[in-house]
């Protein structure tokens, strides 16, 4: 219901959960596996112009059968209008295996044998290579940013710290602050005019889109934190790397995290709402004024 406002004054129309479209289950799966996805598309086409051009047998029988067994969860979840997220979704893309395997089998084992076979080695390569980097480039990092946060800090020495009391920093200070009470003198700001010259700020991820505020009504459905407008010029001009001493991925800035609730989902992949600009008011910072 916290969207409900949001998305009546922007497009005209209420979205209901589950009523995103087959759309929405194309481009995850082209974002999370888009290698497996085009294996399963091609091999539709194949199983497709096999029947067209030869008398049904034993094997396109079973690559049917194993199509409509690939899908039924992807079906299932649309009749039952499931939430269409990373966490509710991701096992259902698991099945697709089975028939591309199939088509794969069936082709590396036929009369063009060597050609499928160079064809799908190489995908498989470019597609462990794909998720090695998009690990180490993307989910890795996103997910470990509070311990990144703590690490720079402690490597620069810093124990006073200024930063913004808002709902933007729950992921971020108030965790640190959980997990260390004592170790950080931290000082709550309105504005960079605020903090005396040579103090150092943290900068939260500003980007409401993100999937950590997806259920906070005071951030998802509202906007970015754009109050201080001298941190926005910084941001929105990209200055703010001229004073930044660290900066850090977070789930605003990633493409697979970013997956990970419903709404925030539905806003990048069928809406296309989340731009590069939003990625980057993704980032957290460290900065010294």
């Amino acid at each position: 219901p916290w969207y409900e406002k949001y998305f009546m004054s922007n497009y005209g129309k209420v979205f209901n959960k589950g009523e995103e479209g087959w759309l929405w289950y194309l481009r995850f799966g082209f974002r999370m596996i888009p290698f497996v996805t085009f294996l399963f598309i091609v091999a539709i086409a194949w199983l497709f112009y096999a029947i067209l051009i030869n008398d049904i047998d034993n094997v396109l029988t079973i690559s049917v059968m194993l199509l409509l067994v690939s899908l039924l969860p992807l079906i299932m979840s649309e009749v039952t209008k499931g939430p269409k997220a990373l966490l509710p979704m991701f096992t259902g893309f698991v099945p697709l295996y089975l028939f591309v395997g199939c088509w794969v089998y069936v082709n590396t084992t036929g009369p063009y044998a060597d050609v499928y076979s160079y064809i799908f080695y190489c995908t498989l390569i470019v597609h462990v290579f794909w998720n090695i980097y998009q690990f180490i480039a993307d989910i890795f990092p996103a997910r470990n940013t509070v311990h990144s946060i703590i690490k720079a800090l402690d490597s620069y020495n810093i124990r006073e710290l200024y930063t913004y009391n808002i709902p933007f920093n729950d992921p971020f200070i108030d965790v640190i602050e959980s997990i260390y009470p004592n170790k950080y003198r931290i000082k709550y700001i309105s504005s960079l005019e605020d903090v005396e010259d040579g103090g150092y700020v943290f900068v939260p991820c500003t980007n409401s889109k993100s999937s950590y505020f997806q259920s906070d009504e005071r951030i998802g459905p509202v906007g970015d934190f754009i109050s201080d407008h001298r941190l926005n010029n910084l941001i929105d001009s990209k200055r703010i790397e001229e004073y930044s001493l660290s900066k850090f991925k977070t789930f605003g800035t990633s493409k697979f995290w970013q997956q990970l609730g419903n709404v925030v989902s539905f806003r990048d992949l069928v809406l296309n709402e989340v731009r590069k600009k939003d990625r980057y008011r993704g980032y957290c910072w460290i900065i010294k004024v």
